[in-house]
């Protein structure tokens, strides 16, 4: 494998915006930063205790998207962009919104540094009223619909990133990979995959957590062998088209991470991980893996 060409970033969901966060992934051996999921409004995401680590490595969390809204990242995306500039690093910026014209909107506002986007639609863990938003991976109409207004956007050198769900459903990973071959020109990176929803976490039987109604998106460890069948199934149905495939789940090693290289990936994602260890675990999985 030719290092120099892979990316390796943290995974959406960890980095609210400028801090020492930020500040430890500028001065890390990743080549990438994401900051986000951003929000229009801000969001003080879930209350209460809403993340597990589990004994085996494995995560589940409803943060519900915590971020300090858009007003906030537009008054410091300049800066955030000359230190990533400065470091040598690319900044991504993961939006998320309740319909296509929320996700158009935050992606025209966050590119005018010239950084890149990546459009979160895969979050499990946003409630309403009592009641969870729908999952924008699992609509190809609402997908469709969001890549055709930012086509007709024709934003200048648009670097877009989707981050989709996990699908059970093996039959939908070509329909939605027609999807992104049709916006080719847009659509660089497909990252794959976000957490599985609606997993729980339980101790002697009982709730650990205050998730919302006990649910929240499993990570870590028990996503590792399904987000490489993910990253294989992508690599194969985007063959030739020039969209990049991102590996990110369970990566908590070298071999794991030459595992997502041997499924097809490009380039990689680190969330539980980094969540739990911080900014050193890139380092540490490179040197483990070269």
């Amino acid at each position: 494998m030719d290092w120099s060409s892979f990316s390796l970033s943290n995974a959406a969901g960890f980095i609210k915006g400028p801090g020492k966060q930020f500040d430890e992934m500028l001065r890390s051996a990743a080549t990438e930063i994401v900051v986000g999921s951003i929000t229009i409004d801000p969001k003080p995401g879930n209350p209460g205790n809403v993340y597990d680590l589990q004994d085996d490595g494995t995560s589940v969390n409803a943060l519900g998207l915590p971020n300090p809204g858009l007003e906030f990242i537009k008054e410091h995306m300049r800066h955030m962009h000359e230190q990533a500039v400065r470091a040598g690093k690319k900044l991504y910026y993961s939006v998320a919104g309740k319909k296509p014209e929320e996700y158009v909107f935050l992606a025209k506002s966050l590119l005018a540094c010239n950084d890149r986007i990546e459009l979160n639609l895969g979050c499990p863990n946003v409630w309403g009223a009592g009641k969870q938003e729908p999952i924008a991976s699992f609509n190809l109409e609402i997908i469709t619909e969001i890549l055709e207004q930012l086509e007709r956007q024709q934003l200048r050198q648009p670097f877009i990133s989707v981050k989709l769900s996990p699908y059970s459903d093996p039959n939908m990973i070509p329909m939605v990979a027609a999807v992104l071959r049709r916006h080719h020109h847009l659509v660089k990176r497909v990252v794959t995959c976000n957490t599985f929803p609606n997993g729980r976490a339980m101790s002697g039987g009982k709730l650990k957590t205050d998730m919302p109604k006990g649910y929240g998106g499993v990570g870590g460890n028990a996503m590792h062998s399904i987000a490489l069948g993910q990253v294989a199934q992508f690599t194969e149905e985007l063959h030739g088209s020039g969209i990049e495939v991102v590996g990110v789940g369970g990566i908590n090693s070298g071999e794991r991470l030459k595992n997502m290289l041997g499924a097809g990936a490009r380039s990689a994602q680190i969330g539980t991980h980094y969540y739990e260890h911080g900014a050193q675990v890139f380092s540490d999985i490179l040197q483990e893996a070269v």
